[in-house]
């Protein structure tokens, strides 16, 4: 009995101060949030940087997909005249076989961007040359079909004043260039910063 009564005695009582886990938490937070932004940014690009080109394919994929022509009827409320307005008058203006062909462009333009997106975004896990090669020859189709398409607008909507009737220039040309100008630059810069933090090592490590 006296033994039992010694051991129990002997034995310390541990108390869990659960406040030193929070206060520590607490501490850490405040730090980081006193960190400069320029070191907020590094740490962010350091842990982040993979994602950059599927943040550019992001935006290249909202520029073409989100502001084709919606409601485009006068009779409603609202409308959005962009591409097809654009690529109508423009046929309209000056009939040929590389206007009648716009449709086709921007049909595989937004084809193009979506299958960049889903690769784009399989990159950002990866980062394996099998994806770039892919990213690569879609962006330099998608950028050439962009150039061709911007290309056709801007060397005849400079003549479309000269036309019979004086004609003003469709604010839906300067919309339609405008978007796809910035699709096709964002595309560069994604396939162009998928080139710097692919991981070359990718395929040898997995063999």
């Amino acid at each position: 009995m006296d033994n039992q009564e010694l051991t129990t005695e002997q034995t310390p009582e541990i108390v869990v101060d659960s406040t030193i886990d929070n206060t520590e938490v607490l501490n850490d937070n405040a730090k980081r949030a006193k960190k400069p932004f320029k070191e907020r940014v590094a740490i962010w690009y350091d842990y982040n940087k993979q994602t950059i080109p599927f943040i550019f394919i992001i935006i290249s994929t909202i520029m073409l997909t989100a502001f084709l022509d919606v409601g485009a009827m006068p009779t409603r409320d609202w409308y959005l005249e962009s591409h097809f307005h654009a690529m109508n008058r423009l046929h309209t203006f000056f009939p040929s076989n590389w206007t009648l062909l716009l449709p086709a462009f921007m049909f595989a333009m937004n084809l193009i961007v979506i299958i960049l997106f889903f690769l784009s975004f399989t990159f950002s896990k990866k980062r394996s040359p099998g994806l770039l090669y892919g990213i690569t020859a879609l962006g330099v189709i998608k950028v050439a079909l962009g150039l061709i398409y911007v290309l056709l607008f801007v060397t005849n909507m400079s003549d479309i004043p000269n036309l019979g009737g004086n004609p003003s220039i469709p604010s839906s040309m300067f919309t339609s260039v405008t978007i796809v100008t910035i699709g096709t630059l964002t595309t560069i810069a994604g396939v162009v910063f998928a080139w710097f933090y692919v991981d070359w090592k990718y395929v040898k490590y997995n063999e």
